[in-house]
């Protein structure tokens, strides 16, 4: 045994210098076998030698490559000896060491392409665990090894890579690559080891990536990319022990655990992302350590839990958070955990604060609007434990929270202590939740909670199909939104509790109001929440609008006293508050013990408005916007365009015209539409000074209308035959023109109706015709004003009368709706005028109408059931 490769003891200084490698290889490498080593205390040293500043180092223009070989040397040294054969004794005996730096100013140092420290064992010594404790890189007693390479350094094969003990280790290079079976990197009595790199620090392989004891403490720093996995735990930091992770992206893995810290810290930061994972426990701190992780993105996925903080522990991550886990966050004796979200951060698992501390939100306030949350899981806080949510806008919840005040009923503890392993639960935790506007909370269980804050929604997501859910509030705060699902019958109907309320406005949406309704006679109630010093929170008087129907419904809120209230009947109660506490309903006993007799009960009841619903408007604005397309004014002009007053051989003939339109009614409609028409015409005269035309042409169009302000829309084809007949006047110089035009249509027009409730829900579709009559007359002239004819006008004066005629249509939701003949009579006077430049072939046009319509009224019925409403 004891072999060496090169030793320098004395306070000697060895330098080794090659133009390409410096090669160390040492054959039957076992007990105290050094490749490059740095002693104290040999034997035969000279007296009063100093022999703690022994230097070895190593330049080579290629590699510096350290070897050592043990083969079988282990298992015969082993199996030769009773002893170490009948103990385990040899477990603990110093093997071979790569480099072995010895004393306080003792250095070792290799710089070169790349730095290979690497260790063959047999499988015959791995079998006996490695026989002896082999190791890449040994610094003790305030030694340095350092470690430069232009490309990289690779420390492998050995039990351990790198140990530090009350010492300093120094990789630097392009990549470090560390790969051993059982530490890669273990750092003892405040030690130090650094690897810094401007590509990727590699450690892989190990049971433990990192460990960090007593006060030391490890940096891993690149660039690029820090890749830690282990067997089973990636970064270790014990007793004072620090590590510190910095780069772009971090990669750390632990089969068992990625992170542990046991009375030390760490501290992982990443520009880009940062990767945490494990098959079982992705963080684990106690003992009071801390560790942070900082990046633009954070990941953590373990299969049990994603994060655990215990006994006075704290574990903080601030950045983009991915959580998939089965408990996400774990906070027990005094332990805290600190998510401080940004960005899309999402997490799956269950929050449990068992006497400790969870926090989640924003890392700050700047920003409110993209740093959003989507969280899906259980939030549990027992024992005293405590648990803070602040949840931005457009968040997402879907979860249980529970603070086990429902402890006093002794069922609760078997209906919810199943989330968590041991969860011996004793007394209740504490919740306060801040929700804010546009955030949605959507419950998956019956629910307690201490605060509730901001202008978030909470969603009750129950179908009733087997019984209602209830909510506990100990404090109401702020304008929130509750969407619920009731039912008269109570079994089957959500149950809100506050102990304290607000004098700020809250808003429930009853998700199957119209079917609540429709259940209901004409001033009976339903009980929809009980709260104790009420501050009117849900509003006395305040109504809540159905426009199913033809006519409105409202449930109106009211409030009762609980002991002068005529519904405080054993039967009632029990119906609402249910008989026992279930996974969904507290139970009758348990609500008069929480909330005491001064409470108030809030009701909804049903009652009638007398108003039409938002929907019958509708009726009347998808009449108007068809009548609006029926008595469209035409004119000469427009029909005819410049053959309006061209010369005789381009007036006679088929032609097609093209027409969009679009018209905005405020308040009341938005329309557009296309017209395809095509036609022939024919001189029945045809002279210098008098012509008569004769047209006719057909005409499909299409038009949209949708209403404003709602969900409606019509769609209408048109359908129409036109007779024209035109008379012009043309003076002998062909300087004033005249002429009639005359137009007779008859049409149809086909609708099909779609209107939508206030909650964009289909309120009815229907589809009906009208027969379409108009007839028009319209006089005008053109006279030029100058005698170059380079200025012209046209006055111009119509008069159109128009018919539309009634009919009766049905809604499908069983509204019958008569519409009413409507005449319409429209006198236009109208000016164009035109400059000719470029010798005619650009003009300018002003042209001006004043229209007046004379008749145009309309009117319509509806019917429903005994209900009708007419509106003229």
């Amino acid at each position: 045994m004891n072999q060496e490769g090169i030793t320098a003891h004395g306070n000697a200084t060895i330098t080794l210098k090659a133009k390409e490698n410096n090669k160390i290889t040492v054959e039957n490498a076992a007990y105290s076998s050094d490749g490059i080593s740095t002693l104290i205390n040999r034997t035969g040293a000279r007296p009063g030698t100093r022999d703690d500043g022994n230097k070895i180092i190593l330049e080579a223009g290629g590699d510096n490559i350290v070897t050592m070989k043990s083969g079988d040397a282990d298992a015969d040294y082993v199996n030769n000896s009773k002893v170490l054969t009948e103990t385990p004794y040899y477990k603990s005996k110093r093997g071979s060491n790569g480099i072995f730096a010895y004393g306080d100013k003792s250095l070792v140092k290799l710089i070169g392409e790349n730095n290979i420290v690497k260790s063959e064992i047999s499988e015959k010594s791995k079998a006996l665990n490695g026989g002896f404790r082999h190791i890449g890189i040994y610094s003790w007693q305030n030694a340095k090894v350092e470690l430069s390479a232009k490309s990289d350094n690779i420390v492998q094969g050995g039990i351990w890579g790198l140990y530090s003990n009350n010492s300093s280790i120094s990789l630097k290079g392009k990549n470090n690559v560390i790969s051993n079976p059982k530490y890669n990197v273990f750092a003892y009595k405040k030690a130090k080891v650094d690897l810094t790199v401007e590509n990727k620090n590699t450690l892989s392989d190990a049971e433990f990536g990192v460990y960090a004891l007593n006060t030391s403490m490890v940096n891993l720093s690149s660039k690029d990319n820090n890749e830690v996995k282990s067997t089973q735990v990636g970064l270790y930091s014990q007793d004072g022990g620090s590590i510190n992770v910095d780069r772009k992206d971090n990669i750390i893995e632990g089969d068992a655990v990625a992170l542990v810290g046991k009375g030390g810290s760490q501290n992982i930061r990443a520009s880009r992302t940062n990767l945490i994972s494990s098959k079982s426990l992705g963080i684990h701190a106690e003992q009071a350590a801390k560790i942070a992780i900082t990046g633009a993105s954070n990941t953590i996925h373990a299969s049990n839990a994603a994060i655990r903080s215990l006994d006075k522990s704290e574990v903080k991550i601030d950045g983009q958070i991915t959580i998939d886990s089965n408990v996400a966050n774990l906070a027990r004796q005094d332990g805290s955990i600190h998510l401080n979200y940004k960005d899309d951060t999402r997490i799956t698992g269950a929050t449990v604060s068992d006497k400790g501390l969870v926090a989640i939100k924003p890392l700050n306030n700047t920003n409110i609007v993209a740093d959003t949350i989507h969280y899906k899981g259980d939030v549990l806080a027992v024992n005293k434990g405590k648990v803070e949510l602040d949840f931005t806008p457009n968040i997402l919840l879907a979860g249980r929270l529970d603070n086990f005040s429902g402890l006093t009923d002794s069922k609760h503890k078997n209906l919810f202590e199943n989330y968590v392993a041991n969860l011996d639960s004793k007394s209740a935790g504490e919740i306060n939740f801040n929700l804010a506007k546009d955030a949605l909370w959507t419950m998956t269980g019956q629910s307690w909670l201490d605060k509730l804050e901001g202008q978030g929604t909470i969603d009750f997501n129950n179908d009733a199909k087997t019984s209602g859910r209830a909510l506990h509030i100990g404090e109401l705060a702020g304008a929130n939104k509750f969407l619920m699902h009731l039912n008269k019958d109570g079994i089957h109907s959500d149950m809100l509790y506050v102990k304290k309320g607000t004098s700020t406005p809250q808003e429930v949406v009853v998700k199957n109001l119209s079917e609540v309704l429709d259940s209901m006679n004409y001033g009976e109630r339903l009980r929809f929440a009980t709260v104790t010093n009420s501050k009117n929170e849900f509003v006395n008087g305040k109504k809540y609008i159905d426009d199913t129907h033809l006519m409105e419904d409202a449930l109106t809120v009211e409030y009762s006293a609980h002991n002068g209230d005529k519904n405080n009947k054993d039967d009632y109660n029990k119906s609402f508050n249910g008989s026992e506490m279930t996974a969904e309903k507290a139970g009758d006993d348990y609500v008069n013990k929480t909330y005491t007799d001064n409470r108030q009960n809030v009701y909804l009841v049903k009652q009638a408005t007398g108003n039409p619903s938002r929907n019958v408007k509708n009726i009347n604005d998808m009449f108007d916007s068809t009548a609006h397309y029926a008595f469209t004014l035409d004119t000469y002009a427009k029909r005819e365009g410049e053959r309006a007053f061209s010369t005789l051989d381009k007036k006679e003939g088929d032609w097609i015209r093209l027409t969009h339109t679009r018209v905005i009614q405020s308040n009341a409609f938005r329309f557009h539409n296309n017209d395809f028409e095509i036609g022939y015409d024919r001189f029945s005269l045809n002279e210098q000074e008098k012509k008569r035309k004769w047209g006719i042409s057909l005409d499909y169009g299409h038009g949209r209308t949708s209403l404003w302000n709602t969900f409606g829309k019509d769609k209408i084809r048109k359908y129409e035959l036109a007779l024209y007949n035109t008379t012009q006047y043309i003076d002998k110089e062909g300087d004033e023109t005249g002429y009639i035009d005359n137009v007779l249509k008859i049409g149809k027009l086909r609708n099909r109706v779609i209107a939508r409730n206030h909650m964009g829900q289909l309120w009815g579709k229907g589809k009906y015709s009208n027969t379409l009559f108009s007839i028009s007359t319209e006089y005008g002239r053109r006279k030029f004003l100058d005698d170059d004819k380079l200025w012209r006008i046209t006055p111009q004066v119509q008069l159109q009368y128009s018919y539309l005629r009634g009919t009766g249509y049905r809604i499908d939701n069983g509204i019958n709706v008569n519409l009413s003949h409507a005449n319409s009579l429209i006198g236009r006077l109208g000016l164009d005028v035109v400059r000719k430049f470029d010798g005619g072939k650009k003009l300018f046009y002003i042209k001006g109408n004043i229209f007046h319509e004379f008749l145009g009224s309309r009117s319509f019925k509806a019917f429903e059931g005994k209900s009708h409403y007419a509106q003229k």
